[in-house]
């Protein structure tokens, strides 16, 4: 049985999770919910921790139709 890292979603299914900026609403970081391992896990939340960043998690197809800004803060 494949575990949900070596199979493959439909895009209908597949989350994305995003870090942003809470100062600029803009994002600063995104990955693929499922592809996403303990140790990346773990990076993404620290990130999020120590810049004081907001987390959602929206699904690809909503993510793909949506016009995002990259943070530029420093």
């Amino acid at each position: 049985m494949k575990t949900t890292l070596e199979r493959e979603l439909p895009d209908s299914e597949v989350k994305i999770k995003i870090s942003m900026c809470q100062k600029c609403n803009g994002i600063v970081r995104t990955a693929v919910s499922h592809k996403l391992t303990t140790k990346s896990k773990n990076e993404f939340l620290k990130e999020v921790m120590e810049y004081n960043l907001s987390i959602k998690e929206i699904p690809l197809l909503e993510y793909q139709d949506t016009v995002f800004t990259w943070c530029k803060c420093d």
